[in-house]
Order: C-alpha cells, then sequence, then structure tokens
C-alpha cells in the first residue's frame, strides 16, 4: 500500500486535522489533456468551455460559467438543509443569518475563505460561525452537523463537476458500423483465440 499525501488545514476541532482523500482531486488533474491549440501559454490552456480563462483547476471549479448552473443549484440546496438544521436547533435569527451569508459565498472566491481562494472541490469548508446563541454542548453539536453537510454538499458537486468536465474532454467513442457481418473463424484457429 502507497503513503497517501495528506493534506494539512486548520480546523475547528470538528474535522480531522489532515483529509488523506484531498489530494485524489489534485493527482486527477494531471489527466486534464494539455491538446488545446494554445502551446505558446506553456502549459496552460485556454478553457474547454468556451471561456476567454486559463484553464486551471480552480477556475474550472470555480469560476468556469459551463457549470455555474451546478454551483447554483448546489448553492439553493445547502441553503435549504442548512436553513432546516438552524430552524430545528431554534438558533436565533440574527446567527441564522452569518450562517446563510457564508453558504451563498461557499462555492466561489470570497472573504470567508483563506487568501480568498475557495476550495471547496478540496473538500474543504471555510470557517464555521462560531457564535449561534446556544448552550456550548447544543452548539458543538450543530456546527458539526452543519460542517458535515457543507462538506458532503462540496464534494458532489466536485464530484459532479468533474464527472461533466471528464465527458467534455473525452474523446467520442468510434461508432459500430451497422453493415459489419460476422465472420466464423475456422476451427484450427480457436485455439490461438482462446489463449
Amino acid at each position: 500500500m502507497t503513503n497517501i499525501p495528506r493534506l494539512s488545514i486548520p480546523t475547528c476541532g470538528l474535522l480531522p486535522r489532515t483529509l488523506p482523500w484531498s489530494s485524489s482531486m489534485q493527482d486527477q488533474s494531471s489527466s486534464i489533456p494539455h491538446t488545446h491549440d494554445s502551446d505558446v501559454l506553456g502549459m496552460y490552456h485556454l478553457c474547454i468551455s468556451g471561456c476567454d480563462s486559463l484553464e486551471t483547476i480552480h477556475h474550472v471549479f470555480v469560476s468556469c460559467p459551463a457549470y455555474r448552473s451546478f454551483r447554483q443549484q448546489a448553492t439553493k440546496t445547502l441553503i435549504t438543509e442548512t436553513s432546516r438544521i438552524l430552524d430545528s436547533a431554534e438558533v436565533p435569527l440574527l446567527f441564522c443569518s452569518s450562517f446563510l451569508q457564508v453558504i451563498r459565498r461557499l462555492f466561489e472566491d470570497g472573504p470567508d475563505w483563506p487568501q480568498s481562494l475557495s476550495r471547496f472541490y478540496l473538500g474543504l469548508t471555510p470557517l464555521l460561525p462560531c457564535r449561534t446563541g446556544l448552550p456550548e454542548v447544543k452548539a458543538t453539536r450543530l456546527l458539526a452537523c452543519i460542517a458535515h453537510i457543507w462538506h458532503t454538499s462540496s464534494i458532489r458537486l466536485a464530484g459532479r463537476i468533474w464527472a461533466e468536465y471528464k465527458r467534455r474532454v473525452r474523446p467520442a467513442p468510434p461508432k459500430k458500423n451497422k453493415n459489419a457481418v460476422a465472420i466464423e473463424l475456422p476451427s484450427f484457429l480457436s485455439p490461438i483465440l482462446s489463449s
């Protein structure tokens, strides 16, 4: 078994400090084809989706217009789920708004992310608002539940975008010839084919 590189991240004690799978998406990035007609740019090339931006992993997941609808749909779903959890925990409305502000920018670059660069596609989430207006034990459970939902939604969205990206860059399978005729081979060739 090979050693998987681990990414160390600062957490609020809600998630493990190292995430073994966070490098898996980075490893996949080596399979991005470099066959575009932009060799002038070196190892970077323009986005395969037709944007006038360089195609980087960050661009594909965070800012490419081709996947904007995926990000918007995930944001709406996440707002609904988080609102349901906050309502059931009876969190005061004043504190709910701080969670919802972070969610609206979860899948885009913004001030809630370190260096203002979203890293949701690596399974990371920005820091959760620590003030909930609840007792400490209840607040810890609530924050763990919300962190889990945000993390899971981020991974699902990243998987969906990555699958669509791979579908776009994969060459079309060869079409089968409808006029092909099956040929029966002589019996003396069958041992060659079975080995």
